[in-house]
């Protein structure tokens, strides 16, 4: 095989074959492109950190590098709900957060439908507002 700098820059399509490594053999193989493409894009995420307080939605500051979208609702005190269209259509969904858990304070998710996950957050067995002060969030989809 030549440098690789002999070779022309071309468009890459769907069907073409990249030379890879088996991580786990050490073999050289080849995979299409579009092989590539569908792992880049079957895994989704969105990070940020949640402050709330009132009958209001959470205030999300999103950090770089999200890949999937979303709004905060406030819909009655201690439930908000995250919507990102179509996000939550056959994928297995992963939450991590440092909201609080303890005895008197709960964080609950539900999967409402296709676009929707709701937080419920309690203090003791009570819906309550405010419990979110710059908490982190992470929503992780990844395709079935």
């Amino acid at each position: 095989m030549g440098k690789i700098n002999n070779y022309s820059v071309e468009t890459v399509n769907p069907g073409d074959r990249v030379l890879c490594s088996d991580a786990s053999t050490g073999e050289t193989k080849n995979v299409t492109a579009q092989s590539i493409s569908d792992l880049a894009t079957s895994a989704s995420v969105y990070r940020a950190y949640l402050t709330q307080s009132g009958g209001t939605a959470p205030v999300a500051t999103v950090l770089p590098g999200n890949t999937l979208t979303g709004t905060w609702a406030y819909t009655t005190t201690g439930t908000f709900v995250f919507t990102s269209t179509g996000s939550f259509v056959d994928v297995k969904i992963a939450i991590m957060t440092s909201l609080p858990q303890s005895a008197t304070t709960r964080i609950v998710f539900n999967g409402n439908d296709d676009d929707d996950l709701t937080i419920l957050t309690y203090a003791t067995t009570t819906l309550t507002n405010g419990l979110m002060t710059d908490q982190y969030i992470e929503i992780f989809t990844h395709a079935v």
